[in-house]
């Protein structure tokens, strides 16, 4: 055992292998298995000085942890021996049911962060928050003169602290480690310190106590490091020569992500193919995950290249956990009927009798049933049906179907008694029991689960053999929930979803081992790295650096009085800088690439100041983003492609046998002969040549006529929104309608009261208000001229507010607090002002509510007679009907938008005769709820007027439904409905924006249609077959007159 430590910089004489194998030496100078442990940045740094170290002649005793790894051992005899009582260490999920329960025992002063901290997203922001202090060593105690905010985040901290009961943070881990260096009882081991990077004042004072103890050695690898370790270790050392250079880095720029992964994947085969390294002394680094990670994963697999990429799916996205979780959120939610049958197709479920769940069966029989919501409502339409339905006529059809009912009724059953013995748990014991249990009602027991391989097809079984992994991992994050008894908070229904739900944020098992080729992660997982080669992907302009901002909730200001630990928006951009200039050292060979284009978005993009600060060292002097990108730019290092034709043409390894193919075929012309021989190739070519030559059929949206069985079921699901989706694009109807293609989940939370949220309180506010005074078409509930009163005001406020609290409640407030009370005060406006806006209107129109939120459907469903398509069944719910004295309809329906988006309808009063309330067929609900109204009222020739009412502005726009508009909703129809019978689904991107195309903003399949969408859109658009369609939703210019007209 070395018996002091040292500080060694690592420079060009003194690589960090090098420096390292003297150190580790040095340490079991006097005996060769003395422990060492060698404290690494990352876990990327630890399997390759591991590797490197080792390659010297091995490695006998020597551990390569993080800091925090080595505290937990250096405290783990001093806690189990010296502690009062047993101590664990702090888990996110104990942190979580710490910071709810100090938020649940705070005032909840409106615009408080207690009141904001009962919403989910922000309790999430606030348990990030704890975990931060926690470390920076806080402890709820400051004479600092913190803001307002920084005063209830401290409150907020000291609640939070009462209740962690015997779990110990991080801080407080290393403080005991110290303590058990001092007792004698820490175990005997050298630590080598390499990079040591930013670190809080608690790992300081662990530092300085193991050099105290003569137990610590230093490997600095840049100023800053060798600054601090001088001075603590109390030596002089020179630091190392900032600025020289340290690599070999070449340049490149991509046409786009997708070229710029084949482009480093070929680098990486052509390493490989000229000097004898193993794959894992190759890393690839990406500034941003997404669309790296699987992009990179993909290419990596098809070349053939063993790598390792960090999962990109949490235990909550894999079949177990996504399972779960569903359960929990159907008994929250009451069993909606719509969301029962998403969650019986979602994955492998049993029946209470442990086959396999019919999904499509259950899903036909509970809509026959006519099973909405609610156990209770469950329960009896099945019994009904099962009673009274199909059985009686005796065939085969009508008795299964009778059997499916009750093995649906008798599974749901099982299914909410599972959920409700988990959320009823007395205890986290009896609570993490129930929840496996819970999931063993889902999908059987291990038995089950092994079975899915037989089910699964040759090609599946690697991602069979993963979920069944990530079933198990699941099953023990559920155990491990018992834990939480030590918190000395019970649980409840909420803390229970909570606590899953981050119980299983973690990261689910990966196809790859970390250490078994490639390696492939973030910029700053390559810090203290060891390499050959490295490459960096991403490098545009704000991904590298990226944009950041201050904390939402603790500003720097607050930070900075708290404690020196806590990171500001200026240490989190050092850090991001010093995580930079730590990789460019990581390999002798370096490769920077940018793409100029982002193919997702078709938006231009130009290098980052990183990428560009390389190119002007490489130059010998500045260079702008414009000359990188120039055509024909002649600077040292760089290699611009302009495409994926470009880049084969240019030559260099191939990173597939198709790639190969191409080279072979498509630059000589030969494509057609390799097609031939392979069928998937041959329909890709194709597809390519329909799009280029703009014919419409299969590879451009021309499926033919649906199937019957499938035209019944999108028939039977026809409503005002999925026509309006036709008609905007007919290709987002055929993957959302027909073939019922999900959408792609995103973890991302709103800032405030989502859209959807903030309608719905708006609606559910009204309907409530307005049903105690509904009349008849003949007598009114209330007079035309009883404005509503301040009272009557204030009670619509009051339910707001009980809305609000049921919000607040489910988690709906948004992750931001601060801007809560602002958009409650603003919806309070809102109603305020539709309530005096109401009693105008009501008054000047001689008018009284009828009806609010009136559905019509099943027996009462509206049947159009269109005029080539015959018969339609709509169904719908009108927001609120008024009867005038004039015999007349008022038909509303509410939006919370601004009015600019429906400048297509004239305001109130402004309407001309032919004024076409279907917008192109895009706003189909006035027209269909105007027509509803009359069919409600058994009046078919009454008069209908129909709106919108906004509800920021209380304006209303719309028209009276009269003949012309009836014609012109009908014809609307009568091309919709029959371009979806014939199976005509183009993709119609709408006009060119800013931002994109206009129908493709905020489409969930944005990326799956083609990128030369808006010229094959062109194409098709005077197809025959297209036609119709193209003249309801993209008139265009009028055609110019004939001769002689």
């Amino acid at each position: 055992m070395a018996p002091s430590g040292r500080v060694v910089v690592r420079g060009g004489d003194a690589p960090t292998v090098t420096a390292l194998r003297t150190l580790i030496a040095e340490a079991q100078r006097d005996d060769p298995l003395a422990p060492v442990d060698v404290v690494v940045p990352t876990s990327f740094a630890g399997v390759t000085l591991r590797r490197a170290v080792a390659a010297g002649g091995g490695l006998a005793n020597v551990r390569f942890p993080s800091l925090p790894q080595l505290a937990e051992r250096l405290s783990a005899r001093h806690l189990a021996v010296g502690a009062e009582e047993a101590r664990t260490v702090l888990t996110s999920t104990a942190r979580s049911i710490a910071v709810r329960a100090a938020i649940a025992g705070l005032d909840p002063t409106p615009g408080s962060l207690a009141a904001a901290g009962r919403h989910r997203a922000t309790a999430e922001l606030l348990e990030g928050l704890a975990a931060e202090l926690d470390d920076a060593g806080v402890d709820g105690h400051t004479g600092a003169p913190l803001s307002a905010r920084g005063q209830e985040v401290l409150e907020l901290h000291r609640a939070y602290r009462g209740h962690l009961g015997a779990a110990l943070p991080e801080a407080r881990l290393l403080e005991v480690a110290v303590e058990a260096l001092a007792a004698g009882s820490a175990p005997d081991t050298h630590v080598v310190l390499v990079a040591p990077g930013r670190r809080t004042r608690a790992e300081d004072r662990l530092l300085a106590a193991l050099h105290a103890a003569g137990r610590l050695s230093v490997l600095c690898c840049d100023a800053q490091d060798t600054a601090w370790a001088a001075e603590l270790l109390g030596q002089q050392v020179a630091p190392p020569a900032e600025g020289a250079a340290t690599a070999y880095v070449d340049l490149v720029v991509a046409p786009d992500p997708e070229e710029e992964v084949r482009l480093a994947v070929r680098s990486v085969l052509a390493h490989l193919q000229e000097n004898p390294a193993r794959p894992d002394r190759i890393g690839i680094a990406f500034t941003s995950s997404r669309p790296f990670a699987r992009l990179l994963a993909e290419q990596l697999s098809t070349a053939g290249l063993p790598h390792h990429v960090p999962g990109q799916r949490t235990l909550a996205q894999t079949v177990a956990g996504r399972t779960l979780i569903g359960l929990l959120e159907l008994h929250r939610r009451g069993y909606p009927r719509a969301d029962v049958s998403a969650f019986f197709a979602s994955g492998p479920l049993l029946t209470a009798d442990g086959t396999y769940v019919p999904a499509s069966t259950w899903e036909r029989v509970s809509r026959t049933a006519g099973a909405t919501r609610g156990l209770s409502t469950w329960r009896q339409r099945l019994d009904r049906f099962e009673q009274q339905g199909p059985r009686h006529t005796g065939d085969e059809e009508s008795i299964r179907q009778v059997a499916a009912a009750r093995s649906l009724r008798l599974t749901l059953d099982g299914l909410a008694a599972a959920a409700e013995a988990a959320l009823g748990a007395p205890t986290w014991a009896h609570a993490a029991e129930a929840l496996r249990v819970a999931l063993r009602v889902c999908l059987g027991d291990r038995r089950s689960v092994d079975g899915w391989t037989l089910r699964a097809e040759a090609d599946l079984q690697r991602a069979v053999e993963l979920e069944q992994q990530a079933h198990d991992a699941v099953d023990t994050a559920l155990g491990a929930l018992a834990q939480l008894d030590a918190t000395g908070q019970g649980p409840d229904a909420a803390a229970v979803r909570d606590a899953v739900t981050d119980a299983l944020g973690t990261a689910a098992p990966s196809a790859t081992v970390l250490g078994r080729g490639i390696l492939v992660g973030p910029v700053r997982e390559f810090a203290g790295a060891d390499l050959d080669l490295l490459l960096v992907l991403g490098l545009s302009e704000d991904a590298a650096p990226a944009r950041q901002r201050e904390h939402p909730v603790l500003r720097d200001a607050d930070r900075e009085l708290l404690s020196p630990d806590l990171a500001t928006l200026a240490s989190r951009r050092a850090d991001e800088q010093r995580a930079w200039r730590a990789a460019l050292r990581t390999a002798p060979q370096i490769v920077l690439s940018c793409a100029r284009a982002n193919s997702r978005t078709q938006r231009r993009q130009f290098a980052s100041p990183w990428f560009l600060e390389q190119a002007s060292l490489r130059a010998g002097r500045p260079v702008g983003a414009g000359e990188v990108d120039s055509p024909g730019s002649a600077l040292p290092g760089l290699r611009s492609y302009d495409s994926f034709v470009d880049a084969l043409d240019r030559g260099g390894e191939f990173t597939s046998v198709h790639e190969l193919d191409a080279a072979r075929t498509v630059l000589a012309g030969a494509v057609d002969e390799l097609a031939a021989a392979d069928p998937r190739l041959q329909r890709g070519l194709v597809a390519a040549r329909a799009r280029a030559r703009g014919e419409f059929g299969p590879w451009t949206g021309g499926t033919e006529e649906l199937p019957e069985g499938l035209r019944e079921r999108v028939d039977r699901g026809h409503s005002a929104t999925s026509l309006e989706r036709w008609a905007t694009c007919p290709a987002r109807h055929l993957f959302r309608d027909v073939l019922r293609v999900g959408r792609l989940e995103e973890a991302a939370e709103h800032d405030s009261v989502s859209p959807a949220d903030r309608g719905s309180l708006l609606h559910d506010v009204l309907e409530e208000f307005l049903r105690p005074h509904l009349g008849t078409p003949e007598q009114p509930g209330r007079s035309p001229d009883a404005a509503w009163t301040p009272e009557e005001v204030q009670a619509a406020l009051d339910l707001l507010d009980t809305h609000v609290a049921r919000l607040e409640r489910r988690g709906g407030l948004g992750r931001h607090p601060a801007l809560w009370p602002v958009q409650l005060r603003e919806l309070r406006r809102q109603v305020a002002d539709l309530l005096a806006a109401d009693s105008a209107r009501r008054a000047a129109e001689r008018s009284w509510p009828i009806a609010v939120e009136a559905a019509f459907g099943d027996e009462d469903a509206l049947v159009l007679d269109l005029p080539t398509q015959g018969a339609l069944r709509l169904s719908g719910r009108i927001d609120r009907i008024d009867a005038t004295a004039a015999g007349g309809l008022v038909v509303q329906d509410y939006k919370s938008g601004k009015s600019s988006s429906y400048g297509e309808f004239p305001k109130r009063g402004a309407a001309a005769d032919d004024t076409d309330l279907t917008d192109r067929g895009r706003r189909l609900q006035l027209p269909l709820y105007a027509l509803a109204a009359r069919s409600l009222t058994g009046n078919p020739a009454a008069a209908v007027e129909a709106y919108y009412t906004f509800t920021p502005d209380s304006s209303q726009r719309g028209a009276a439904m009269g003949p012309q508009q009836e014609r012109r909703f009908l014809d609307v129809l009568d091309v919709t409905v029959g371009g979806i019978r014939a199976g005509t689904y183009p993709a119609n991107p709408g006009a060119e924006t800013y931002g994109g195309w206009q129908s493709c903003r905020y489409c969930d399949y944005d990326r799956v249609c083609p990128t030369t969408r808006g010229e094959q859109w062109e194409q098709v658009r005077t197809d025959e077959a297209v036609r119709a369609y193209a003249r309801l939703a993209d008139p265009g210019p009028p055609e110019p007159p004939e001769d002689g007209q």
